[in-house]
This record gives C-alpha cells, sequence and structure tokens, in this order.
C-alpha cells in the first residue's frame, strides 16, 4: 500500500470496508498509521518495528475508531527472540516508561539503552566473525 496512488490506496480501502468476502488488509506501518480508517477490522497485526511508539499507536488506532463494527479490537506484533525488533521493543517500552514518567511529573530513567545495545551487537559481531571464517 505504501507505494500505491493515492486513487489506489482509496480503492484498496474501500473495499476493504466494504466487502466482507475481503478478510485481510495488508500495509505497511508508515502507509496505515495515519489518514485511513478500517474499521472493518478487529485486529492488526505488525511484523515490523519502527523506532517511535506513537507509529504504533496511530497504527492500532486504525481499527479502534467511532464506527468500528466489532465489541474488540485487537493488536498483535509478530516478534522473535535474539531479532533487531526485539530489542526495538526493548527500546519501544522504555520510551513509553519514560514519556509517562515525564507526563507524571517523574524524572525519567538514566539508563543508557543505546549503550548496552552497541555492546550486544559488537560482541554478536565477534561471535559471527569467529563462526564464520572458523576452518572445519
Amino acid at each position: 500500500m505504501g507505494g500505491d496512488s493515492e486513487k489506489d490506496r482509496q480503492f484498496a480501502i474501500d473495499t476493504f470496508q466494504n466487502d466482507p468476502s475481503i478478510p485481510l488488509f495488508l500495509g505497511s506501518l508508515t502507509a496505515c498509521n495515519t489518514a485511513i480508517t478500517l474499521t472493518s477490522a478487529n485486529a492488526t497485526l505488525t511484523i515490523e518495528m519502527l523506532w517511535e511508539p506513537k507509529e504504533h499507536e496511530q497504527a492500532e488506532d486504525r481499527i479502534h475508531r467511532f464506527g468500528q463494527k466489532h465489541d474488540s479490537v485487537f493488536a498483535y506484533y509478530a516478534i522473535l527472540d535474539n531479532t533487531i525488533e526485539m530489542d526495538i521493543v526493548t527500546i519501544l517500552d522504555e520510551k513509553i516508561r519514560n514519556i509517562s514518567k515525564i507526563i507524571d511529573g517523574k524524572p525519567a530513567s538514566a539508563k543508557d539503552l543505546f549503550k548496552s545495545l552497541m555492546l550486544k551487537y559488537n560482541k554478536k559481531c565477534k561471535q559471527s566473525k569467529k563462526t564464520r571464517f572458523k576452518r572445519s
């Protein structure tokens, strides 16, 4: 959906919204987080992680809107262990906690996620080089 023309994009949205035989709507997180209403859906499945919590919240809100046709809506995230997405989730969780603290007038965490992630990836890179060039 991200590379579609405005006309094709609206056609895809309208078709999904009005045709009950179409059970699935595919779109990138960036394409589906603004200027779109998908109240025919009762769930989202995200397979990509962006760096800002608001991006995910906006995408989830596309189905959780006035006019929603279902009693409940669900947001699912397909995240595998030991992937960059899992690390992004860690960062997002920390950002959300810090935002909540700031809104509540409390000091944000001084935890340095970037530094810990860089140490983790340096370690992974060193391990990867050792196994990649190891002779049998």
